[in-house]
C-alpha cells in the first residue's frame, strides 16, 4: 500500500518529535507496509529513520526488553535496499567523523548502525529470496531494485563498508557480518535456500558468481 504525502507528513512529524514508544510503534506500522517501495516517500521518512530516530532511541531501545516490538518493527521498515544503502551512507559519514574527531559519542553511533545491519542481515526481509519475491511483483521496478540488491550485497559495496568501519571499534564490539568469512558464509546460506525456491531465476546465477567472486571460501549446500 503506498502512503500518501499526508502519511508521510504525519510520519515524519512523529518521528521528530520525541515519540513515546507507543506513537512510535504506530508511525513504524503505518510505513511498515511500503518501506521497500523505492519512492521519495520512501526516501524521506527513511532519512528521517536512520538520521533522527536510531541516533536518538536505538541504544535505549535495545536495552529495554519492553521495546522488542519496537526494534523488530525498525528492523523491517530499514530491511530494503532504500534502507540499507541509507544506512551504509550514515555509517561511512559518522567514520569520517570518527577518524578526525575520536569522539565517543561517534563510536557509539558506529555501533548501534553495525547492530542494526547486523540484525536485517538476520531477518528474514533482506534476503535474495525475499528480494526475488518481492521482485516478482513489481514489474521493471522490481527488476531494478533486485539489481540494486544483488549490486550491494554481492558487489562487496556493504561487505567493504563494514569491515572498514570495524577496524575502529573494540574487538569486542564487531560484529559477524564485518568478517569476509562468515559474511560468506552468510551469503553462501542463502543463495542455497534462494536456489531451491527460484532455480530458473536467472538473476540466481548472477548471485552465485557473485558469492564466488567476493574472496573468501563461500561452499553452500544445497542439501
Amino acid at each position: 500500500m503506498a502512503l500518501s504525502e499526508q502519511d508521510k507528513d504525519s510520519i515524519i512529524s512523529t518521528l521528530s518529535s520525541q515519540p513515546s514508544q507507543k506513537d512510535l510503534n504506530t508511525a513504524l506500522r503505518l510505513f511498515d507496509s511500503s518501506s521497500g517501495d523505492a519512492t521519495p516517500v520512501s526516501a524521506s521518512i527513511i532519512f528521517a529513520l536512520v538520521n533522527t530516530t536510531i541516533p536518538e532511541l536505538w541504544r535505549s531501545l535495545r536495552s529495554n526488553s519492553q521495546a522488542r516490538e519496537t526494534v523488530t518493527l525498525l528492523v523491517s521498515c530499514l530491511s530494503s535496499v532504500g534502507g540499507v544503502n541509507a544506512l551504509l551512507m550514515r555509517l561511512d559519514q559518522v567514520h569520517a567523523r570518527i577518524r578526525h574527531l575520536s569522539a565517543d559519542n561517534e563510536k557509539t553511533q558506529l555501533e548501534d548502525i553495525m547492530d542494526l545491519l547486523t540484525l536485517i542481515l538476520e531477518g528474514d526481509g533482506f534476503t535474495p529470496t525475499a528480494s526475488i519475491r518481492a521482485s516478482s511483483e513489481d514489474g521493471a521496478r522490481g527488476k531494478m531494485l533486485l539489481n540494486e540488491y544483488i549490486s550491494l550485497v554481492g558487489g562487496s559495496r556493504l561487505l567493504n563498508m563494514v569491515s572498514k568501519v570495524s577496524v575502529d571499534l573494540d574487538e569486542e564490539k564487531r560484529n559477524w557480518i564485518s568478517d569476509g568469512k562468515q559474511y560468506s558464509r552468510w551469503f553462501g546460506q542463502q543463495i542455497a535456500t534462494t536456489i531451491k525456491e527460484f532455480p530458473d531465476v536467472s538473476e540466481v546465477s548472477t548471485l552465485l558468481s557473485k558469492a564466488l567472486n567476493l574472496g573468501y571460501p563461500c561452499t553452500p549446500s544445497l542439501s
